[in-house]
């Protein structure tokens, strides 16, 4: 049986295609990833929205471990998200897993101490990209407030 949340789903839609990451938030095991990738991703496909235009990437499941790279991960939604004339909706599912990588294009000793965070590519950087390209819109799923 499954539930229909309504109010969810319109929340969604009432935020796509302007520009922002729409983030769901929530307690483990509340349902975030269903809401994302079965209910609001159903309601696109009968808005005929077709297979081909949806992304999606679920950071906990060991095919895709190796997106929790940012850099893996922003490469990935690239190589998918190639056609211009097309719109794609990109779901991160779990971006909490994602960690930070060093950016070895920076001279370390030119970095201020207080600023040595910026040394590392994370997924805001990944997001704040793809977030600003006219053809993608993206929705992200976590569980860590404090990351989020």
């Amino acid at each position: 049986m499954v539930i229909k949340r309504d109010k969810y789903i319109n929340e969604l839609l009432s935020k796509r295609w302007n520009g922002k990451v729409k983030i769901i938030t929530g307690i483990r095991r509340c349902g975030k990833s269903f809401l994302l990738s079965t209910l609001y991703k159903d309601y696109l496909r009968d808005e005929g929205v077709q297979d081909d235009c949806f992304v999606e990437i679920a950071l906990d499941r060991k095919a895709h471990v190796k997106y929790r790279n940012p850099n893996e991960l922003y490469e990935y939604v690239l190589e998918q998200t190639q056609d211009e004339s097309k719109r794609y909706y990109v779901f991160i599912d779990e971006i909490q897993l994602s960690f930070k990588v060093k950016n070895e294009d920076v001279d370390e000793k030119l970095i201020p101490e207080e600023d040595k965070d910026m040394l590392y590519t994370t997924f805001y950087d990944i997001l704040n990209d793809l977030m600003a390209r006219s053809n993608i819109d993206v929705y992200v799923t976590g569980s860590n407030s404090k990351m989020l």
